[in-house]
Formats: C-alpha cells, structure tokens, sequence
C-alpha cells in the first residue's frame, strides 16, 4: 500500500472551524479553507453533511494551488482591531442617540444651553454635568 498525503479542507477557518484548523496545523496536517460563501444558497435546497464533505473535498482538489488557513497571525489581529473599532463607532452612535433623546425631556434651562451647541461641543459640555448644573 501506497502513501498519500492528506490535506483538510476546512470551511470557515476564522470561524467556527477555527479551533479545528488550529489542531490540525498544530498536528502538522496540511489545512487548506473552503470558501463557504458560494455555497449559502445550495443549503437552503437540502444540506447533509456528508454532500458538504464531498463537495469540499471537490473543491480542494480542483485548486492548482489550496488556500492556506487564515485564522492566525497579523491578518487575525487586524481582523480583531477591525471588531473592535466597529463596536467603539457604533457603542459611539448609541449614545449620541441617547444624549439626543435625553435633551428632549430635558428641563428647558437645560435644554437651551445645548441645544445650540455643535455635536461635539455638547457632547463635551455634557459629560461636565454632575447633576446639579
């Protein structure tokens, strides 16, 4: 019997199959990632999981050159700075929104004070308040 090398076809290496991926570089397996993406539509239909391992097994071997995973490394802390950057804007519209809708309600006396004030200068003016202003 003749020796093959084995190579994994993983979908969603930066992602759910993230930890498998892991394991099996960190086995010295060869692990390459399948695109999902085309896919989505096709499980609608009817998904089984051994039509996926079939089709991803296709897949790979089709490639002249697999995809290599691309869970670690500088891509993956960029990904994580990305998350967080994207949570600190919307964590930011939020309480814009919030400051907004408070003014509203806000006694009158209060309520002119900042409500000719550009965004910014409010915001500032704003987190000054200890509520007795």
């Amino acid at each position: 019997m003749r020796w093959r090398p084995v190579a994994w076809a993983v979908e969603g290496t930066r992602h759910y199959g993230l930890g498998l991926s892991r394991y099996l570089a960190g086995a010295g397996q060869q692990v390459a990632e399948i695109d999902a993406s085309r896919h989505v539509g096709k499980r609608r239909a009817g998904k089984s999981d051994a039509i996926d391992a079939v089709r991803a097994a296709r897949e790979l071997l089709a490639r002249p050159y697999p995809a290599q995973m691309r869970a670690d490394g500088d891509r993956e802390a960029l990904r994580l700075l990305m998350i967080d950057r994207d949570n600190a804007v919307q964590s930011a519209k939020t309480a814009r929104a919030a400051l907004a809708a408070i003014l509203v309600t806000a006694p009158a006396p209060l309520r002119e004070r900042l409500r000719h004030l550009p965004r910014q200068r409010r915001l500032a003016r704003s987190t000054g308040f200890d509520g007795r202003s």
